[in-house]
């Protein structure tokens, strides 16, 4: 019971959080949005993406 009842509570949090956002959905979005950037950058802050310098199979207009 206690198991239960600690899963009861635990899933009230969320559902306040999404009830709240309900109304607000671009808050939520922007905000989730912002969370991910920020783990993304904080995590790859010191990776380099080169672009590659050769492309196969690739068709162009000009000829």
């Amino acid at each position: 019971m206690a198991i239960l009842a600690k899963g009861e509570a635990e899933s009230e949090v969320p559902k306040a959080t999404y009830d709240a956002y309900g109304s607000n959905c671009d808050v939520y979005l922007v905000e989730l949005h912002r969370d991910n950037s920020t783990a993304l950058y904080d995590n790859l802050k010191d990776h380099k993406i080169e672009e590659p310098k050769h492309y196969f199979g690739v068709v162009t207009a000009e000829r």
